[in-house]
């Protein structure tokens, strides 16, 4: 189990890095709308 935890800290820190990249660029997106 010691082995697992990190791994999916890992994968969850990649998805809320990528998640807020995402969030980023929608609102460049969105201010460059207006």
């Amino acid at each position: 189990n010691i082995g697992v935890a990190p791994n999916g800290v890992t994968k969850f820190a990649r998805l809320t890095k990528s998640g807020a990249q995402w969030m980023h660029h929608l609102v460049i997106w969105l201010v460059n709308q207006l």
